[in-house]
Formats: structure tokens, C-alpha cells, sequence
């Protein structure tokens, strides 16, 4: 029989959480700075594992705008152009890091940090304002709690 610490006082020191989950999306956001379309939309109360974001079709970096909420606050807002410079190749300091950039191929991948816990929701959206479409291609990993 398997045993571990005590329960005194009828509460579990541990959370549970259940198995990783996966959520991927496709979406192709068009032109013309209407095009706000959301990436990830999970309503949870769990923990993010880890994730990507492949963005594609860049012409304009700062046309580019990248929303990122978590139980209802507006956690980051950023532009691909002033973004890149700053959290390139970080993990800890922010909830996303940037692992690859094609100016010349109009690409970008940002990385989902792990270890982000939310009690409501975890939301991304991505804001076209260039001229041409974007393509977008999501992958979060998560898990909710029991």
C-alpha cells in the first residue's frame, strides 16, 4: 500500500492535475486591421505546459500584434518589431520567447512558457494590420486541474 503525508486535516497539500491535454489551431487572418482573430481560447483552471506560435506572411513586423490574457487580465501586448529585440531566446522573465525569425521569409516562432497557472481562462489572439494575410499555426499543451 502506498503511503505518503498524513492528512490531519482533511485538505490535500498536492494539487492534482489530470493528463496533458492538446489544443492546435489553424488560422489565416486577413488584411485590412480588423482581422483580430483568437489562437487559443481555453476555459480552465489548470497549468500550461508549453506551447508555439508559427506566425507567417510578415511584411510589416509592427503591423503585426499579439494579445495575451490570462483570468482576465491583459498580461502582454506586443508588435513583432519591438518584441523580437527584447525577449528573444528568454524563458523565465515572460510567459512567451521568441526562437525563430525570417525577416526575409516573413516567419516568426514564439514560444509558450511552462508553468503558468490560470484560475479562469488562458486567451491569444493575433491582430493583422498589414496589407497582406497572415497565416497563424497554435499549439498550446495544458492540464487541468481536478
Amino acid at each position: 500500500m502506498a503511503r505518503g503525508y498524513p492528512d490531519f486535516w482533511g485538505q490535500a497539500i498536492h494539487l492534482r492535475y489530470g493528463a496533458p491535454l492538446e489544443q492546435t489551431q489553424q488560422v489565416n487572418i486577413v488584411a485590412g486591421g480588423g482581422g483580430l482573430k483568437a489562437i487559443f481560447d481555453l476555459d480552465m483552471k489548470g497549468r500550461i505546459y508549453g506551447g508555439l506560435l508559427r506566425i507567417s506572411g510578415i511584411t510589416t513586423p509592427a503591423s503585426v500584434i499579439v494579445f495575451l490574457e490570462i483570468d482576465s487580465q491583459l498580461m502582454f501586448t506586443f508588435t513583432l518589431a519591438t518584441a523580437f529585440p527584447t525577449y528573444q531566446l528568454r524563458t523565465i522573465e515572460c510567459p512567451y520567447y521568441f526562437t525563430y525569425y525570417d525577416p526575409d521569409g516573413g516567419v516568426v516562432v514564439i514560444n509558450l512558457s511552462r508553468d503558468f497557472t490560470c484560475e479562469q481562462h488562458y486567451r491569444m489572439w493575433v491582430k493583422n494590420e498589414q496589407a497582406g494575410d497572415v497565416g497563424t499555426v497554435g499549439q498550446v499543451l495544458y492540464t487541468i486541474l481536478r
